[in-house]
C-alpha cells in the first residue's frame, strides 16, 4: 500500500474520531481526575474522592464496548489492531511514569521502602500491581505514602478488563442477538459478587478485577440503550441525576467511615453512567463541554499518573505533613508534569500516523523497554533494596529481616493466649490484653526477665477492635458507625465480640493480681477504651496498668537512611514524633484506678532526642509501630522500672 493510502486512511480515521467525539465525556474525566488529586492530596472536603477511579472504569466499560461493537457493525474488529491500539494509549506514558519513579525512589528511599517499590514495579509493569497491592494488605502492610505506584492498581483492572472483555464480548455476540440481557446478567453477577465478597475480604473487593468488572459493564450497558430515542426532558434530568449521583459521594463519602466498593460505589457510577447516555445531547451538559473541563478531560491519564508519586516522593522527603501553600505547590507541580508527559509522549505515541514504527514493532519495542525494567527491578527487590545505596555508616546498621520481625511480634503473645492460669501455681498472676502492641509489651517483659516472676497468660484483642471492652448494648453502634476499621471490613465485626467477649468473661482478669493493657490506641475510639479500661478496673481485684502509645512517625531504618549518618541521629529522630501520641497519651494518663506507663519517655527521653538505634548500632523499630528483639531488649530494663515505680 502506498504512503498516499496510509495517509488518505489515517485522515479517515481522523475525521471519524472527530465526528464521534463526545466533549463531555472529557468533562466527566476531568471532574473525576480532579477528584481523586484532591482527595490525595488531602483537600478539605473531598474526602470521597476516590470514587472518581470508579468514574473512569464506566467511561472505559462505555467506549471499549461501542469501539468494539462499532467494529463489529462494520465487520472488519481486528484483536490485534484493538490491543495495540491499547499499547499505545497507556504503556508509553506509563512507562515514563514508572522510570521516573524508580529512579527518584532510588535516590530517596530507605532498602526496606526501595526494595518494596521495586516488587511493584515488577507487577505495574506485567499489568497486575493489583494483585501485588492486595497480597501486601494486612496487619503489618507498608504505609500508602511509601507506595509510589499504588494508583496503577487501577490500570492494572483495566488492562486486565481491555483482556477479557473484547474476546467475551464478540463470543456472546456469537451465541446470541440479545447482548442487553446477556450484559446485564453479568452486571448483576459481578455486582453481587462484589457486595458479598466485600464482607470477607474488603482488600480483595477493592483490588481484584472479578469485583470491579461490573463497573466498567454499567458503561458497556449505555451503548446498548443509547440507541433507543429518549424525551429531551427526560435527557435533562437524567443528566442532572447523575452528576448529582457523582458529585454527592465526592462530598459525603470517606475512606474510614464508608463500606467500599460494594453498595455505596453504585451511586458514583450510576451516576456516571447517567451522565454518559445524556450528556451527548443535554444542554445542562455545557458545563462539562467547556474549554477548561475538555482540556483538563484531554489530559487526565497524565494527570493521574503523576499526581501520586509527586506526593509520596514530597511527603516522604518531608517526612511532616504540609499546609495549603504545599498543596498548591503539589498542584502546580502536578499540572506542569502532566502537561509535559501528555504532550511530549502520551499524546504523540499514541497516534500511529505520526510512528515509524507498525503496530507489531511498537508493542516489541514496548515489552523490550518493560522487560529491561523489569530486569533492574527485580535485581534491586532481589538483592533487600540495594543496600549499598546508603552511606557505609548506615549499612553498618544490623539489617532487619522484616518477616521475622514480624513473627517475632506475635510469636510470645500468641502461645501465652492458648493458656490459662495454673491453679497450681503460687506465683502472682499477671494477664496481658492487648494487640499487637500487648505483643511488643510481651516481648520487652519477656527479654528483660521480669515474665519470669509471674504465672502469665495473655488475651489477643485485634488491633481492628481498637477497645479491650464495648457494652453489649454498645456494640453494633460501635462497629458500624464508630470504629472506622471495622466499617470498612465488616468481617472483623464477629472477629471482635470473640475477643472481646472472652477478656471479660473467660474468668481471667477475676483472677489476674495485675493486668497489664496495651494497644495502639486510635482517637475516634477514645470513649470507648477508656469506657473499657474503667469496666475492666471495676472487675478485676488486680492493680490495673495502662501502657502509652511508643512509636514516632517512621522506623528506625528510615530515619537512619534520611539523616544519612549515625551522628546526631537521636536529634533528628525528634522531628519525627506524632502530635496524636501526645494527645492519646494525656488522656490515658488520667484514667482512675490505673497506673499509666508512659513508655514514649523511653522512645523519646528528651523533647529534642528520641532513641532509634540502642548502644551496638542495633534498629529499634522495625516500623513505626513495632520493635524488634533488640528493641525489646532495649525497652526491658527501663519499662520494668516505669512498672515498679508505680
Amino acid at each position: 500500500m502506498t504512503s498516499l493510502s496510509h495517509a488518505k486512511l489515517a485522515d479517515a480515521a481522523t475525521l471519524q474520531n472527530v465526528q464521534n467525539y463526545r466533549p463531555d465525556i472529557d468533562g466527566l474525566r476531568a471532574i473525576a481526575v480532579l477528584a481523586v488529586i484532591l482527595y490525595h492530596f488531602k483537600v478539605p472536603f473531598f474526602t470521597g474522592g476516590f470514587v472518581g477511579v470508579d468514574v473512569f472504569f464506566v467511561i472505559s466499560g462505555y467506549l471499549i464496548t461501542k469501539g468494539i461493537l462499532s467494529q463489529q457493525g462494520k465487520g472488519r474488529f481486528d484483536f490485534a489492531d484493538f490491543y495495540t491500539r491499547r499499547v499505545r494509549r497507556l504503556i508509553p506514558a506509563l512507562l515514563a511514569t514508572i522510570i521516573a519513579s524508580f529512579v527518584a525512589a532510588a535516590f530517596l528511599f530507605s532498602p526496606e521502602d526501595f526494595k518494596q517499590m521495586s516488587g511493584s514495579t515488577v507487577y505495574a509493569l506485567a499489568g497486575i500491581s493489583n494483585l501485588f497491592f492486595w497480597m501486601q494488605s494486612g496487619y503489618f502492610d507498608t504505609a500508602s505514602t511509601v507506595k509510589p505506584l499504588l494508583h496503577t492498581w487501577s490500570l492494572s483492572v483495566e488492562i486486565q478488563f481491555y483482556i477479557l472483555w473484547p474476546v467475551l464480548l464478540v463470543g456472546i455476540t456469537r451465541v446470541t442477538k440479545n447482548l442487553l440481557a446477556a450484559t446485564s446478567a453479568i452486571f448483576i453477577a459481578g455486582a453481587s459478587a462484589a457486595y458479598f465478597f466485600l464482607q470477607q475480604d474488603a482488600s480483595g473487593a477493592f483490588f481484584l478485577t472479578p469485583f470491579r468488572i461490573h463497573e466498567f459493564l454499567l458503561g458497556a450497558l449505555v451503548v446498548l440503550v443509547e440507541r433507543n430515542k429518549v424525551n429531551t426532558a427526560l435527557k435533562e434530568a437524567a443528566y442532572l441525576a447523575g452528576l448529582a449521583l457523582v458529585i454527592a459521594p465526592i462530598f459525603l463519602y470517606s475512606s474510614d467511615a464508608t463500606l467500599f466498593p460494594g453498595l455505596a460505589a453504585l451511586v458514583p457510577v450510576t451516576g456516571a453512567a447517567l451522565m454518559i447516555f445524556a450528556g451527548g445531547s443535554a444542554k445542562t451538559a455545557w458545563p462539562c463541554r467547556s474549554w477548561a473541563a475538555t482540556k483538563l478531560g484531554e489530559i487526565s491519564y497524565s494527570l493521574y499518573l503523576v499526581h501520586w508519586p509527586i506526593f509520596v516522593f514530597v511527603s516522604y522527603a518531608m517526612a511532616t505533613e504540609g499546609g495549603a501553600l504545599l498543596t498548591v505547590g503539589l498542584l502546580v507541580s502536578t499540572l506542569a508534569l502532566a502537561i509535559a508527559l501528555y504532550s511530549r509522549i502520551e499524546k504523540p505515541l499514541r497516534n500511529k500516523a505520526n510512528s515509524r514504527l507498525t503496530g507489531t514493532g511498537f508493542s516489541l519495542a514496548t515489552m523490550a523497554c518493560a522487560s529491561s525494567i523489569i530486569v533492574v527491578a527485580a535485581s534491586s527487590w532481589g538483592q533487600d533494596g540495594w543496600e549499598w545505596r546508603v552511606p557505609e555508616a548506615i549499612r553498618n546498621i544490623s539489617p532487619l529481616d522484616k518477616a521475622a520481625a514480624d513473627k517475632y511480634v506475635w510469636n510470645l503473645h500468641q502461645q501465652l493466649n492458648k493458656k490459662r492460669f495454673d491453679k497450681t501455681s503460687s506465683k502472682p498472676k499477671l494477664l496481658i490484653i492487648g494487640d499487637s502492641q500487648a505483643g511488643d509489651l510481651t516481648n520487652i517483659l519477656n527479654e528483660s526477665g521480669y515474665l519470669n516472676n509471674f504465672d502469665v497468660i495473655s488475651r489477643i484483642v485485634s488491633s481492628q477492635c481498637a477497645t479491650p471492652y464495648v457494652n453489649k448494648l454498645q456494640e453494633e453502634q460501635y462497629f458500624t458507625k464508630y470504629n472506622v476499621l471495622t466499617m470498612r471490613e465488616p468481617r472483623y465485626v464477629n472477629i471482635c465480640k470473640d475477643y472481646l467477649d472472652r477478656v471479660l468473661n473467660d474468668g481471667s482478669i477475676q483472677q489476674a493480681d495485675k493486668v497489664l493493657i496495651a494497644f495502639y490506641w486510635r482517637d475516634y475510639a477514645e470513649k470507648y477504651y477508656t469506657h473499657g479500661i474503667a469496666e475492666i478496673a471495676r472487675r478485676t481485684p488486680g492493680q490495673v496498668y495502662v501502657f502509652a502509645r511508643k512509636n514516632i512517625s517512621l522506623s528506625s531504618s528510615e530515619i537512619a537512611v534520611k539523616h544519612g549518618r549515625i551522628s546526631g541521629l537521636q536529634e533528628f529522630a525528634a522531628s519525627f514524633v506524632e502530635p496524636s501520641t501526645a494527645k492519646v497519651n494525656d488522656t490515658l494518663r488520667k484514667l482512675p484506678n490505673t497506673k499509666f506507663i508512659d513508655l514514649m519517655s523511653i522512645t523519646c527521653p528528651t523533647k529534642a532526642k528520641c532513641v532509634v538505634l540502642d548502644d551496638k548500632n542495633n534498629l529499634i523499630f522495625a516500623d513505626k509501630n513495632h520493635l524488634t528483639d533488640n528493641g525489646a531488649r532495649y525497652f526491658g530494663a527501663k519499662t520494668v522500672a516505669l512498672i515498679e515505680q508505680k
